[in-house]
């Protein structure tokens, strides 16, 4: 694949929407404690929203590869990033809590309707699959890295409102690039509805298999404590350890920055020695970082 061929525009189009999407998301994260002021509700208040989204957002992804095949990936993927961008300007101009909540869990909804979706499109348009997606997934750490700075400073500076916008002023030209670079593609199933494919007993068999189990439970598990990371670190550093909004957003980058790297790492290792060993030092490295943000 060569960068500068319609190949590679496709997938720069791609991470720059899956760039956006998360960015929408992360933007909220630390500015937490302004949003529960304005608004004179608890941060638990406020978790309820991003909890909200992030269900909204897993929900989401497993029809989103059902409606991209009846409708095709182009018309999804614009679904995703434009409706992100119309989401987060909801929630930044949001007038009173029940109508942020709302915005928040739309925003989850659409936003999770990229990723799967993005990754089929790829599948289909470009031979080295896994280069591909493997690009198109530094969309996210990339998000995690400038992003909540970004949001730390301009809540710092302006207000929690204009560090929520940053999703959209992201997310619209995203958007619009997308729309002018992807050319159309044929549905895989344009005569099938998406909601007639859907069948739980066999889903719910797969599952219930012991190894299939373990595994789900182990990856559900973790990524509640991701998610929850992800949306309460910089309120937690913020409220208990004493930082301001934009050295706490610039400590949640550096978070990512973290991640970034050792991602692959830890990939090296589970090759090495396997994967429950390598997941069981990730967790244990875990366990001594949050027991030193609690107890440092």
């Amino acid at each position: 694949m060569k960068l500068w061929s319609y190949q590679g525009a496709v997938l720069g189009a791609c991470t720059l929407a899956f760039f956006a999407t998360m960015a929408a998301r992360l933007a909220i994260s630390p500015v937490v404690p302004a949003i529960g002021d304005a608004f004179g509700v608890s941060n638990s208040a406020v978790g309820l929203a991003l909890t909200g989204m992030w269900m909204a957002y897993a929900a989401s992804q497993f029809p989103s590869g059902l409606l991209a095949d009846r409708y095709g990936e182009r018309r999804i993927i614009l679904v995703a990033v434009g409706g992100t961008a119309l989401a987060s300007a909801l929630v930044a101009m949001a007038p009173t809590y029940p109508v942020f909540l709302v915005g928040a869990v739309v925003l989850g909804g659409v936003a999770g309707l990229h990723f799967s979706v993005a990754t089929s499109l790829l599948t289909r348009t470009i031979p080295n699959t896994g280069s591909a997606i493997g690009l198109h997934t530094a969309g996210a750490p990339v998000a995690g890295v400038l992003v909540p700075l970004a949001a730390g400073s301009i809540g710092v500076w302006l207000d929690w409102r204009w560090a929520v916008a940053l999703g959209a002023a992201i997310a619209l030209p995203s958007a619009l690039l997308f729309g002018m670079v992807v050319r159309p593609i044929a549905p895989v199933r344009p005569d099938e509805s998406p909601w007639s494919r859907l069948r739980l007993g066999p889903l719910l068999e797969l599952l219930g298999r012991p190894p299939i189990a373990l595994t789900a439970g182990l990856s559900v598990v973790g990524a509640f404590v991701w998610q929850a990371t992800a949306s309460f670190l910089p309120a937690f550093l913020i409220e208990y350890q004493g930082y301001g909004e934009a050295g706490a957003g610039a400590l949640f980058s550096a978070y990512f920055v973290v991640q970034g790297l050792t991602q692959p790492l830890l990939g090296t290792l589970s090759d090495r020695v396997g994967r429950y060993p390598a997941a069981t030092a990730a967790v244990g490295v875990g366990v001594v970082g949050y027991t030193g943000l609690v107890a440092g």
